[in-house]
């Protein structure tokens, strides 16, 4: 794997994080919550490329419609930790000025 390019680190990753930490998120865990949603994205696309896999699932559910369930479900979970338990980014986040 190449490393992050100059674009990657400023420009995409604050364009990612930017929104979470105007939210109330560390920069640690902007950082996680954009890891993990693109994890998500990239797991998606290489398992829809596997048309065995794709074509059971596609057999009982709208890929598209899953797929968009669980960005939202992610979304949501996001939005659920920060509102229900504030401390919670504090607490699980690296030493680091917020």
């Amino acid at each position: 794997m190449t490393p992050p390019t100059e674009v990657t680190r400023n420009e995409v990753m604050p364009m990612l994080t930017g929104p979470l930490v105007d939210a109330g998120f560390t920069t640690a865990n902007a950082v996680a919550a954009a890891g993990a949603v693109a994890s998500f994205i990239l797991g998606w696309v290489i398992y829809e490329q596997n048309e065995e896999a794709s074509s059971y699932v596609a057999s009982l559910v709208d890929l598209s419609s899953a797929f968009e369930f669980g960005l939202e479900a992610f979304i949501a979970g996001l939005q659920k930790r920060l509102s229900a338990d504030p401390c919670f980014v504090e607490q699980h986040a690296p030493s680091e000025e917020k």
